[in-house]
């Protein structure tokens, strides 16, 4: 059951990068997602299917995506002052 899961996180890793970079051209620069926030976004998705083998995992993974996407946030409206 743990091979399962494996191959389904690489699956949704791969989607997610071709997903982010294929959309990441259309946008103007300045509604582009920057890579921190790809970053968090991807760890909350993954850990969606880490949540059932392991709750401590998943939780874990998902705590480092808020953070990560909460930095990208903050980075980003300092940027802009």
């Amino acid at each position: 059951m743990e091979n399962i899961y494996k191959i389904i996180v690489f699956a949704v890793i791969i989607l997610l990068l071709i997903f982010f970079f294929v959309f990441r051209k259309k946008y103007p620069r300045n509604k582009r997602f920057t890579n921190y926030e790809l970053l968090g976004i991807m760890l909350v998705i993954v850990s969606m299917f880490f949540s059932d083998a392991n709750r401590y995992l998943g939780y874990g993974i998902m705590g480092a995506g808020i953070i990560i996407a909460v930095y990208a946030a903050v980075r980003e409206n300092r940027r802009k002052l």
